[in-house]
């Protein structure tokens, strides 16, 4: 068999359309093969009716100031829109102000001693936080920020974190949504004339230390060639081997993938006339009710039309996929309601376009949100990102140390599987 390409790249998420077209910008013959129906992966922006507001079923923030987002967003014009932060929690019929969660999360994690071993946060928090109001905070904030249970995540990469978002903790939305970083990079890729195909789950690479490899893609007979190839599959599918199957088994990968983990997060977006219930809530803040499934909520308007996003993550997020779709959107639509004081009959009935959710904890290519550490595993990022012999290559927000979780990371992480090949291939 002939190597038909230099480099296959697995996976058209952001971070797999990155390492592609910087592969295929330096003259390398690249294939795409998506599992999906669809180009995006975690990011997926579906438009809105004329007039509404877009809907982010995935990836929505621009967290702090992450040079690759902001590299990407400028190069595609694509304008970034500053939010306020401001966090406020429902008391009875009234909204209150809470203080800055972050300076918050900061402080209580600067409690970690540097010989301290790495524990879960939940050990870390019974033993060094008395204060009941304090661990609600830090639990809200790690189940729901960082998609993570207690009990599974690890102290130090929270510590990483924490630190970051003291010194920046704003946020950001691209106009129009992320989905236009993904149309940006794939209209580049097709121009330059790469192949995308989709509906392409690759379910077997065999390969040698030096190339070439080869790959079986479900209802295929015939094995794709390459001189190397770029995996960008989400943690799931890379730590299945009944999903994706490596001969022979890439021992080196095996202790980094058991020390991370994949999030799950629920969000359900649900769109009404901008005057609805418009005094009954503020729209300028991200509301928390510990008390609802969906924990979190927030609003985005324009002249016509206001959004609301019900979210929630961890182990509540784990506890809506087990329901239905229908019953998820069931679920947000009474949350908002009482949120907003209103019948949930009158909230149904006000909507101007069905409500939008994508069940990514379910979803067999995906199967979740986004990767957390855990105990043990700060170094589990560094490891993944080496490349093993001069054929295999991983990318994806799991990968990257400096951007974990994060669209920003995924970009990155494209970026430099790419050189990581140009570097061996020439």
């Amino acid at each position: 068999m002939s190597t038909a390409y230099d480099v296959v790249v697995l996976g058209a998420g952001i971070a797999g359309l990155t390492a592609a077209r910087a592969l295929a910008d330096a003259g390398k013959r690249v294939l795409v093969l998506e599992a999906a129906s669809r180009v995006g992966g975690r990011i997926w922006t579906v438009p809105g009716l004329i007039g509404a507001l877009p809907s982010e079923l995935g990836a929505e923030f621009v967290h702090g100031s992450p040079e690759p987002t902001l590299r990407l967003a400028r190069e595609a014009e694509v304008e970034l829109l500053p939010l306020v932060e401001r966090h406020v929690k429902k008391d009875g019929a009234v909204f209150r102000d809470l203080s800055d969660p972050w300076q918050t999360f900061g402080s209580v994690l600067d409690r970690l001693q540097p010989e301290e071993e790495d524990t879960n946060a939940q050990a870390f928090l019974e033993q060094n936080v008395a204060e009941p109001e304090t661990r609600e905070l830090v639990r809200q904030l790690v189940e729901g920020f960082e998609a993570a249970p207690l009990a599974d995540v690890s102290i130090r990469s929270l510590f990483s974190d924490a630190q970051s978002l003291k010194s920046d903790h704003s946020q950001l939305r691209l106009r129009g949504g992320y989905g236009a970083l993904v149309e940006f990079c794939l209209t580049k890729l097709i121009a330059a004339g790469v192949e995308v195909r989709l509906q392409s789950a690759v379910t077997h690479i065999k390969w040698q230390i030096q190339g070439p490899v080869d790959l079986s893609v479900a209802g295929s007979a015939s094995e794709i060639r390459a001189r190397a190839c770029v995996v960008t599959a989400p943690l799931p599918v890379l730590q299945d081997p009944e999903r994706l199957r490596f001969e022979p088994a890439v021992h080196a990968w095996s202790a980094p993938l058991s020390q991370l983990g994949m999030g799950p997060a629920a969000r359900v977006m649900l769109q009404f006339p901008r005057d609805f219930a418009l005094r009954a809530a503020p729209r300028d803040a991200f509301i928390h009710q510990p008390t609802s499934l969906f924990e979190t909520f927030w609003a985005i308007e324009n002249e016509m039309f206001v959004q609301w996003t019900a979210w929630a993550g961890g182990p509540k997020a784990q506890e809506l996929a087990r329901e239905s779709t229908e019953q998820r959107k069931h679920l947000a639509l009474a949350s908002l309601a009482s949120l907003l004081g209103e019948p949930e009959a009158t909230l149904a009935a006000a909507l101007v376009c069905p409500i939008q959710h994508h069940d990514f904890s379910n979803d067999p290519h995906i199967g979740g949100a986004y990767s957390f550490c855990r105990p043990g595993g700060t170094s589990a990022a560094r490891a993944l990102s080496a490349p093993v012999g001069g054929v295999l290559f991983l990318a994806g927000e799991a990968t990257n140390d400096d951007y974990p979780g994060t669209v920003a990371g995924a970009i990155e992480s494209g970026t430099r599987a790419a050189q990581q090949v140009l570097a061996i291939l020439g």
